[in-house]
């Protein structure tokens, strides 16, 4: 085994024994809880005070120890222990809910195993709890998003590791999205929701990349198909955009700019989506626009990283319009490698082709 996949492996093994705290944490919790009740129920417990949540309780000067008299002067530590809730036991619910999705998304880099157990662990383990504890909560939303970001997880890991095929995998995304789930104003909801059609996108380009001698009318319905999502996800990143008082815009412009590239990279072999080819212009123009309003909102932010990020790669759309001086000029602000670096994470991510990315370095790197 090569040590790519021992890292897997134990970053896999340490996601596990991560869930199985959880899981012990949250029956001690919930038994905690369950005690605790019992003990208001027959007066053995003194009620939380209904104004300011404190437990009502009469006891010596604080720093003072009761059994000590007043000239002893030694210091007495208070220990608090917040009570246990039902939002605690939410809280430590979601914790597990969202290791499961980090446990999906390795299954998706590792491209291997299988995700069933995942879904019935959540279904048969956590699913009912959660009912139970949301009974008197006002967190129903920001449950239903942590459940739709695994739900989405699990039909990507379901794809890639051969359990799912992309029609199941669409409709997973359908079912998640489509239904009641309310995003209008989740910033967190509609940013999910882009990446979920962001992966199904990338999803699909691996299964053009995976069958040979895909028919001209597959590779169209697969175009089509993926033009669809990715103007999913461009609407959700836009609503998520106007949302009043939301943070790190750079991020969004950034996955707004990438939506257009992704788009743009069916107009090549082996796609060559119509669409796309005669969109060229205005998807490149879009990109730079988007990838150039997130480095401002990086610049305002102090996001340098990012800043770089979006920067190199309007320069980059530009330069494929046959404007190369903005990459001249971000090689001599941030540096040959820096530049290079990010155009081969363009190459990698899929948002250049091999062809462009040569294009640019004769051109102008």
């Amino acid at each position: 085994m090569n040590s790519s996949n021992n890292g897997a492996l134990s970053s896999l093994q340490l996601f596990q024994e991560a869930l199985e705290l959880f899981q012990n944490c949250l029956s001690v919790q919930e038994f905690q809880l369950t005690q605790s009740q019992e003990q208001i129920d027959d007066g053995s417990q003194v009620p939380m005070n209904e104004s300011n949540g404190d437990f009502n309780s009469v006891s010596e000067p604080w720093g003072k120890d009761p059994g000590t008299s007043d000239g002893d002067e030694d210091e007495t530590w208070a220990t608090i222990v917040e009570p246990i809730t039902e939002d605690t036991l939410l809280d430590t619910a979601i914790a597990q809910l969202e290791t499961l999705t980090s446990i999906c998304n390795l299954l998706v880099a590792e491209g291997s195993g299988d995700p069933g157990w995942i879904e019935q662990y959540q279904r048969e383990i956590l699913q009912e709890r959660i009912s139970l504890y949301l009974h008197s909560s006002h967190r129903h939303h920001e449950i239903e998003l942590v459940q739709a970001r695994l739900s989405c997880s699990l039909a990507d890991a379901g794809f890639h590791t051969g359990h799912l095929d992309l029609q199941a995998y669409e409709q997973a995304l359908t079912t998640v999205y489509g239904g009641n789930l309310n995003l209008g104003g989740s910033f967190k909801g509609l940013c999910d929701q882009a990446d979920a059609e962001i992966k199904f996108n990338e999803a699909a380009q691996a299964a053009v990349r995976r069958t040979q001698h895909l028919r001209m009318d597959e590779v169209n319905r697969l175009n089509v198909l993926r033009w669809k999502h990715l103007s999913k996800a461009l609407d959700s990143l836009t609503a998520a955009a106007k949302i009043e008082g939301a943070s790190q815009l750079w991020r969004v412009h950034l996955r707004r700019g990438d939506c257009e590239m992704f788009r743009l990279r069916l107009a090549d072999p082996p796609n060559k989506y119509d669409l796309a080819y005669k969109s060229r212009e205005t998807l490149l123009k879009n990109a730079g626009i988007y990838y150039g309003g997130a480095a401002r909102f990086a610049n305002q932010g102090g996001a340098r990283e990012e800043e770089r990020e979006a920067s190199v790669k309007e320069a980059a759309t530009a330069a494929i319009l046959g404007r190369s001086e903005k990459v001249a000029a971000i090689v001599v602000s941030a540096g040959f490698e820096s530049v290079q670096e990010i155009i081969d994470d363009m190459l990698e991510d899929d948002l250049l082709s091999r062809e462009t990315v040569a294009l640019l370095s004769n051109n102008t790197l």
